[in-house]
């Protein structure tokens, strides 16, 4: 209301000095437009005090036709009353209430329309929003304006675009989990039936070796509780609530390192390991855990490289970002898949994928990107911001 009050005070203000600047009045005339000018006021603000406290309470067509109408005849009221009192008789200010009646009429018919369009709009975002709420998230509104209403009607496209790609990414997760769950029980169901059977055999007397049977058992026991501490690391990661170290490390240095750490595996495979870093690359992270994502491909490339063959851990990148490859000469990576490396299992010719879901959520904990490439071979790599940017 007081903003109603500021605007018509301004008004009637500009209102005097265009009659005083136009007409050069005398005293009288001046004292008959501020009585004229200031009741209109008055009155303005009684008929907007009136129309503000009628918002929201009628439908939003009947309140701009109340509104065009109040404007009109305030408009007409100041123009006749004026007339009336300064410069026009009776037979002509007959004439001008019955232009000013027309221009009433014209002002509510123009209303009517423009009211009709926007009220049409209205109607349709409300009915796209219950068919959204109702789970219809194809729904549009297919409006296109320049005015707050487009504003909100693609704000309300955009919601529904959003909750869509929400809703398919929640499916593809779900049926992540499912086939990360199935592949881990298969995974932990192996060595535990093992080491039952081990155990069984001591219990029944039917081992030939006690202690070689318990050692059987004891490592796949062992191999059982490193899954478990897989699923809770990935959980970790997952609920956001892992913790990193971050140090300046050179990545060259962390691939080496793990090339030697998994030199007697690629040996037995007879597979040949090689790191092609051909200058420092500078990255602040925590080594260990990248030192895992690296351990993670690497372990996998050499699982799944053919005999006599070489898995190459390539150090790259450029001023903005470090980038770590890892190449075999293997199979390659289920094209069906790649779209959900890192955040679930990655099917690779019957792998559960753990690993490389773990290493894709490391990276990304890191504030990188995690991907792969089709064949031929496997590609698998990463990419981390450099030290400093």
């Amino acid at each position: 209301m007081r903003t109603l009050l500021a605007l018509l005070a301004a008004a009637t203000a500009l209102g005097l000095l265009a009659a005083e600047a136009a007409m050069q009045p005398t005293a009288a005339d001046r004292v008959r437009m501020l009585t004229v000018f200031g009741g209109t006021a008055a009155v303005a603000a009684f008929v907007g005090w009136w129309l503000l406290g009628r918002v929201g309470h009628r439908t939003l067509r009947s309140t701009l036709s109340l509104l065009a109408v109040a404007a009109v005849a305030v408009a007409a009221s100041t123009v006749a009353v004026s007339a009336l009192t300064m410069f026009l008789s009776v037979h002509d200010l007959r004439l001008v209430l019955v232009a000013l009646g027309l221009g009433v009429l014209l002002a509510m018919a123009l209303t009517s329309i423009v009211v009709r369009r926007l009220t049409s709009d209205l109607t349709t975002l409300a009915a796209v929003a219950h068919r959204i709420g109702d789970g219809d998230l194809a729904a549009r509104t297919g409006i296109a304006r320049g005015d707050e209403i487009g504003v909100v009607a693609e704000a309300v496209d955009r919601m529904a675009a959003g909750l869509a790609q929400a809703d398919r990414q929640r499916d593809r997760d779900e049926e992540s989990r499912r086939e990360l769950l199935t592949g881990v029980s298969h995974d932990l169901r192996t060595p535990l039936t093992s080491a039952r059977i081990a155990l069984e055999a001591v219990r029944d007397g039917l081992a030939d070796d006690d202690d070689r049977y318990l050692r059987s058992a004891i490592r796949d026991l062992e191999l059982a509780g490193r899954l478990v501490d897989d699923l809770f690391l990935l959980a970790q990661l997952r609920s956001g609530q892992l913790r990193l170290e971050r140090l300046p490390v050179d990545l060259g240095d962390i691939a080496d390192g793990v090339v030697e750490e998994l030199g007697p595996l690629a040996a037995a495979r007879q597979v040949r390991l090689a790191v092609d870093a051909p200058a420092s690359r500078m990255v602040e992270v925590d080594p260990h855990a990248i030192g895992r994502v690296i351990r993670n491909l690497l372990d996998n490339a050499i699982r799944h490289a053919p005999e006599r063959s070489t898995v190459t851990v390539h150090v790259g990148g450029d001023p903005q970002k470090v980038e770590v490859t890892v190449r075999d000469e293997g199979p390659g990576l289920d094209l069906a898949q790649l779209d959900r490396l890192g955040g679930g299992p990655v099917e690779r010719r019957g792998s559960a994928g753990l690993g490389l879901a773990i290493a894709g959520g490391l990276v990304r904990a890191h504030g990188g990107e995690f991907e792969a490439a089709a064949g031929p071979g496997g590609q698998v790599g990463f990419r981390l911001p450099r030290a400093g940017t």
